[in-house]
């Protein structure tokens, strides 16, 4: 009877041991994974940008700047007549 009893508890304790020594085994090299490249539609021409303006070009705010000094040439040149400060303003 004692012999019985001793193999019954030997063979649930081997089988413990044996997984838990075979959980802490390394893993083998997983093998590497190809992904191919996205491919990527080249986009309508409805969708695309306009291309940028001359007077924005290096910088927008230059540009802005540039024009603005242009068109107040212009005015100056135009030669409107100004009115003096001290006439009377008519309705």
């Amino acid at each position: 009877m004692m012999n019985e009893r001793r193999g019954r508890t030997w063979l649930p304790t081997t089988l413990l041991l044996s997984a838990l020594v075979s959980s802490c085994a390394p893993l083998p090299p997983a093998p590497p994974v190809v992904v191919p490249e996205p491919q990527i539609p080249p986009m309508p021409a409805a969708a695309r940008q306009p291309s940028t303006p001359e007077w924005c070009l290096p910088t927008c705010s230059a540009g802005w700047k540039r024009e603005v000094q242009t068109w107040l040439t212009l005015l100056d040149a135009a030669g409107l007549p100004a009115k003096p400060a001290s006439e009377s303003v008519t309705r």
